[in-house]
C-alpha cells in the first residue's frame, strides 16, 4: 500500500496541472480575444474609410425635408479633364431639389460682396425650367488655365457658360485667398426654396480700392456663383442690385 505522502503530492500534481491548464485556456482566450477585436477595429476603420470614401465621391445626403434644397460636395470624376488644358481647379457638388424648383444660376467676376450677390463686373445667369417633380442637378465650377489665360466655367444640368477672369486676379495663388463653397465633403447642408444660394465665392482677402487708393465698400476682387429658383428670379436681382437686402425681405 502506498503512503498517504505520496497521495498528497499526487494529488497536488493534479490540481497544479489543472490549474497550469486552466490558466493556459484562458490565456488563449483572451489572446483569442485581443487578436478577434484588432481584426474586426481594423476591418471597421476599413468601411468607415470606405463609407466616408463614397460619401465624397457619389455625395451621400442625409435624410431631410423633400420640400427643402439639399447640397452636398462631391469629389471630381477620374475622367473630368480635357486635352489642351493647363491646369484646373474644380468644385462640384450635387444638389437635391424640390418640385417646381427651377434652377438658375448666375456667375459674377470683378468685384463681388462678402455676404451678398452682385457688386461690378461681369455677371453670366444662366436660366432653367421648373421640374414637376423633385429632382437633382450637379454643379461643377472650373477655374482653367488655357492658353496663357484663366476661364471661370459654370456647367450643369441645365446649361453651361464660361468667362475670363482678369488676368490680374491671383487664382494660381488661391492659399492667399479666401475660399468660401457652400459645403465640404460628408456634410449636407439645407435650404429653403426661396434662398438664393451662394455655391461658391472666392475674394481677395482685402478690399479693393478705388484708383485714389480709397477701400471700396464690402467690395473684394473676385467671383461668386449663386443659385436660386426662377420663381423668385425677381426677388434675386433686387437684391444683387442692392435694393433688397435679403431674398425673402422680397415677401414680406
Amino acid at each position: 500500500m502506498l503512503p498517504v505522502s505520496f497521495h498528497k503530492n499526487l494529488r497536488g500534481k493534479l490540481l497544479a496541472a489543472r490549474r497550469s491548464v486552466v490558466r493556459i485556456a484562458l490565456i488563449l482566450v483572451i489572446t483569442s480575444g485581443v487578436v478577434c477585436t484588432f481584426y474586426y477595429n481594423s476591418r471597421l476603420s476599413s468601411v468607415r474609410r470606405t463609407h466616408t470614401d463614397l460619401r465624397a465621391r457619389v455625395g451621400l445626403f442625409d435624410f431631410g425635408d423633400p420640400g427643402k434644397v439639399q447640397i452636398v460636395r462631391t469629389r471630381i470624376p477620374d475622367e473630368f479633364s480635357a486635352t489642351g488644358i493647363n491646369k484646373a481647379i474644380v468644385w462640384r457638388f450635387r444638389l437635391s431639389l424640390p418640385a417646381n424648383y427651377g434652377f438658375c444660376c448666375s456667375t459674377n467676376i470683378g468685384l463681388v460682396k462678402s455676404n451678398a450677390p452682385g457688386g461690378t463686373g461681369g455677371t453670366n445667369t444662366i436660366f432653367g425650367g421648373a421640374n414637376a417633380n423633385a429632382s437633382e442637378v450637379a454643379v461643377s465650377i472650373s477655374f482653367i488655365e488655357h492658353k496663357e489665360k484663366w476661364l471661370v466655367s459654370v456647367s450643369h444640368t441645365t446649361g453651361s457658360g464660361s468667362q475670363s477672369l482678369p488676368k490680374s486676379f491671383p487664382i494660381d495663388s488661391i492659399d492667399d485667398l479666401v475660399v468660401e463653397p457652400v459645403v465640404n465633403y460628408g456634410v449636407t447642408r439645407t435650404f429653403d426654396g426661396v434662398d438664393a444660394i451662394c455655391l461658391l465665392r472666392i475674394r481677395e482677402k482685402n478690399l479693393a480700392v478705388s484708383n485714389t487708393g480709397k477701400a471700396k465698400e464690402d467690395l473684394y476682387r473676385g467671383c461668386s456663383v449663386y443659385c436660386f429658383s426662377s420663381e423668385y428670379q425677381d426677388a434675386f436681382f433686387a437684391w444683387q442690385r442692392g435694393e433688397i437686402s435679403s431674398m425673402k425681405e422680397a415677401g414680406k
